[in-house]
C-alpha cells in the first residue's frame, strides 16, 4: 500500500532512505587559520544539541536498518543488533530534534515495519499534522490507526486517496494469503467494507476470516 509498510510491504531503495542534509565543503587556507580554534569549540558545544546532528543520526539509522533488512550475509542476531542500534540512533536523534517532520516520519514507518503499531501512531502523527500533503506519511498513519484497530480514524485518514480501495484490496489479500496475519487482513477488509460497502469478496473474506480467528 505504501511503498513503506512493514517489511512485507516496503521495498526500500537504499539509496534513497537517508534524510537530506546539507554537508557545505570547507577549504582552509591560510587566512582563515584564525577562525579554526572557534570551529573547534562551537563542534564541540553543539555536537551533541544541534539539529543537523539529529539528522546525521537518522541517516545513520535508515542506513544500520536498510543494511540490517537487505544484507544476505548477516545474520539473525546481526539483523537484530543492526536494528536494535537503529533504534537507539533514531531515539537519539528525536531527542535532540523532537519535532523535525523527516525524522518522526521515518521513524513512524519504521516502527510500523516492525508491527509496533501504537508506537508509531505519535510520531507519523506529528508528521501528517506537519505536512497532510505527503503521501506515504498520511498512507503510514492510516495503516497505523488500521493495523492497530482504529477503524475510525483509518477510514478518516485512507478515505477519499485515489485509488486506496485498489491498494487496500491487494494489501488485504496479501496479509490473509502471503503472510497468514489474519488480525490485519480482518481490519483491512472491514475497512474497505466501510468504504466501499456491498463487494461480495469482501464480504466472504470477512466471514472467512472470522471463523479464522476463532480458531
Amino acid at each position: 500500500l505504501l511503498g513503506l509498510c512493514a517489511s512485507r510491504l516496503l521495498a526500500r531503495d537504499p539509496a534513497a532512505v537517508a534524510l537530506d542534509s546539507s554537508r557545505p565543503g570547507r577549504h582552509l587556507r591560510g587566512s582563515l587559520l584564525p577562525g579554526v580554534l572557534t570551529i573547534v569549540f562551537l563542534v564541540g558545544v553543539l555536537a551533541f544539541t544541534w539539529p543537523p546532528v539529529a539528522v546525521w543520526n537518522a541517516n545513520r539509522a535508515a542506513l544500520l536498518q536498510t543494511r540490517a533488512d537487505f544484507d544476505p550475509s548477516l545474520t539473525p542476531e546481526e539483523q537484530s543488533a543492526m536494528r536494535s542500534e537503529s533504534d537507539a540512533l533514531f531515539q537519539q536523534a528525536l531527542a535532540i530534534d523532537p519535532t523535525s517532520v523527516p525524522i518522526n516520519r521515518r521513524y513512524g514507518l519504521l516502527l510500523l515495519e516492525e508491527d509496533r503499531f501504537a508506537a508509531a501512531i505519535p510520531h507519523l502523527e506529528l508528521a501528517y499534522q506537519a505536512a497532510p500533503d505527503h503521501i506515504a506519511g498520511r498512507k503510514g498513519l492510516g495503516l497505523a490507526y488500521l493495523w492497530n484497530g482504529d477503524l475510525a480514524r483509518a477510514a478518516a485518514t485512507l478515505g477519499g486517496m485515489p485509488g486506496i480501495i485498489v491498494e487496500l484490496q491487494g494489501l488485504a489479500w496479501q496479509e490473509y494469503n502471503d503472510y497468514h496475519y489474519y488480525a490485519t487482513a480482518f481490519y483491512t477488509y472491514q475497512l474497505i467494507n466501510q468504504l466501499a460497502p456491498g463487494d461480495g469478496f469482501t464480504q466472504e473474506m470477512l466471514l472467512t476470516l472470522q471463523r479464522r480467528l476463532a480458531e
